[in-house]
């Protein structure tokens, strides 16, 4: 019996992990130009609330409501529209005085959501106002240790990928690898690079303003760092400073990930090697040879001494 009631103890959990772990594979692994988050209704805020998942008081707030003409699973549904679907259920005979309560609870929800989402909607428009434009980068395909390289970026309202391409190439001869891709841009952008076993030193503000005729420009330079990886990693990030309510707010455009080789020198990676292996190095080498040594000049001491007797 212990183990029946153990079983069925187990396997409720167990179904609610796998479904976390499904709403998770499922979800986008980057988010779009948009925060991510979806409007919220007032059928939400009734559903989160505890108790009145699965009551009937749902059920009679919608039936007023649609007397008055209002949706509740509208988005915009706001405090005034909810205090209309309570007058109308407080004239219903058949609504009790402890059901108004249990609804009047949500009211915080209600006013909490409709400010999300009217910010919501104030995102999406501000992002939507932004323009088109395009943007070329470089790095170097590969590096040597302790060595730098330069890095730009370039962002123009109005040139396309191939000619600011021309641009990167044109200021800097070992550019390397040059891409460009199209985004949007709002008037104040901010450009950001860091890498994984690489030193990057900022030449120039981060945030810069962009204007309609202008290009805007970034400079790095890039030194690689000793490691045993032959390989490392750079991370560049835009964001686009947008307004909402009269405040400047940054909202990520594009991440792109790059991948550099990196040339270490044979005395760096010997260095390495003893450094990452030195236990092995004097359990399987150096104890043994030391040991054999000691051998041998025990054996020579023996005979020395047997000599002399």
């Amino acid at each position: 019996m212990k183990r029946i009631t153990t079983a069925f103890t187990i396997i409720p959990g167990v179904v609610i992990l796998l479904t976390m772990m499904s709403c998770r594979a499922g979800s986008p692994s980057h988010p779009s130009m948009s925060s991510g988050h979806s409007h919220k209704s007032l059928l939400d805020a009734f559903q989160q609330k505890p108790g009145m998942a699965d009551s009937d008081l749902i059920g009679k707030f919608d039936a007023a409501a649609k007397r008055k003409g209002i949706n509740i699973k509208d988005p915009k549904f706001d405090l005034k529209a909810f205090d209309h679907v309570i007058d109308a259920m407080s004239k219903d005979k058949g609504t009790k005085a402890d059901d108004l309560s249990k609804i009047q609870a949500v009211r915080p929800e209600v006013a909490a959501n409709n400010a999300e989402n009217v910010e919501q909607s104030a995102v999406d428009k501000a992002i939507a106002q932004m323009q088109n434009g395009n943007i070329a980068f470089n790095h170097p395909a590969e590096i040597d240790t302790g060595h730098t390289a330069d890095v730009a970026l370039i962002l123009s309202p109005n040139k396309t990928i191939d000619a600011i391409k021309a641009d990167i190439l044109q200021a800097n001869k070992e550019a390397g690898v040059v891409e460009g891709h199209s985004i949007k841009w709002s008037p104040f952008m901010e450009a950001d690079l860091v890498g994984d076993g690489l030193s990057v030193t900022k030449i120039g503000p981060s945030m810069q303003a962009v204007s309609g005729t202008t290009d805007a420009t970034w400079n790095w330079s890039i030194k690689a760092l000793e490691s045993d990886e032959d390989t490392r990693k750079l991370h560049l990030t835009l964001n686009a400073l947008i307004t909402i309510d009269g405040k400047d707010r940054p909202t990520a455009v594009r991440v792109f990930d790059d991948t550099i080789k990196v040339n270490n020198p044979l005395p760096t990676r010997i260095r390495h090697f003893f450094s990452g292996n030195w236990q092995w190095i004097v359990t399987t080498l150096l104890l043994p040879l030391f040991g054999w040594i000691g051998k041998k000049l025990f054996k020579k001491r023996r005979a020395r001494h047997q000599v002399r007797n």
